[in-house]
């Protein structure tokens, strides 16, 4: 298999997750070069039977597996759909977000061994069904047809959704269990073995789903917040001091600083 398709679930909304899967079984890409991976983690019924049923609507072209734990959390989700996976690259996608029906096309175009591939990104307010210039997809208009390099492109490597990926670069690194800011440690993590971020054409959509209640974080309170930010930065600072050979040392001040900016943010949000 080409392609591995892993989408994450936490009590998945029917019509989302629905949206989700139609929008991959209107691929321009052949269907039988990807799969899709769904994983229902940190609850079981009545969501299991209702992802079946979904599924039960379309036909065998794409090949789709299923996987439920009672593990909670996105990174682990993620994990399992990778592990044992024989894929040559994977895309990673949030339940409740959909794609453009040329998004695995043109990625796939894109993408080699040591370079990922970045769509373009709109995003949806669920409220209204308005569409507003998402902060990537800013940056995708504003930087296509650079080439970029890790700095240039650092913009890009704060999330997992959005781009493909492939095993080689990857490699064996996973996801680590924390609760914010998994996605960039991910990507800083594997950064080691990216050569190069390709932006795709403008038709190559990430549709993002904008929720009333999506800055749940926010309602954490601040030492909790605190105490995330200090994990990571150790998380950031014991990578690169034992691998300082492999790591560009300015994505790392960038990450650190990105970190404790969001913090500062809350600070306000809060005061």
């Amino acid at each position: 298999m080409e392609i591995s398709v892993i989408i994450p679930t936490y009590k998945p909304d029917y019509s989302y997750l629905n949206k989700c899967i139609g929008s991959l079984f209107a691929q321009t890409f052949n269907h039988s070069e990807f799969d899709i991976v769904i994983i229902l983690n940190g609850c079981n019924e009545p969501y299991l039977s209702m992802i079946n049923d979904i599924i039960s609507k379309y036909d065998d072209s794409i090949v789709i597996h299923v996987i439920q734990t009672d593990v909670p959390g996105q990174s682990n989700a993620r994990n399992m759909g990778m592990n044992g996976n024989d894929a040559s690259y994977y895309c990673f996608i949030d339940y409740d977000d959909w794609v453009s029906p040329k998004y695995l096309e043109r990625l796939y175009a894109s993408v080699s061994n040591d370079s990922i591939a970045q769509s373009n990104v709109i995003a949806i307010y669920d409220s209204d069904n308005s569409q507003a210039e998402d902060y990537i997809g800013f940056y995708h208009n504003k930087l296509y047809g650079s080439n970029l390099t890790l700095i240039k492109g650092v913009h890009f490597l704060s999330n997992v959704a959005t781009k493909l990926i492939s095993k080689d670069i990857i490699s064996n690194d996973r996801f680590y269990d924390i609760n914010v800011g998994e996605d960039a440690l991910f990507m800083t993590t594997i950064s080691c073995r990216i050569r190069s971020i390709v932006l795709t054409e403008s038709d190559a959509v990430y549709y993002r789903r904008i929720h009333d209640n999506s800055l749940v974080h926010s309602k954490r309170p601040l030492k909790e917040w605190f105490k995330n930010r200090c994990r990571l930065t150790v998380l950031y600072l014991r990578l690169f001091l034992c691998n300082m050979r492999k790591y560009n040392i300015f994505l790392f001040l960038h990450r650190i600083a990105a970190v404790w900016k969001g913090f500062i943010k809350e600070c306000f949000k809060k005061g």
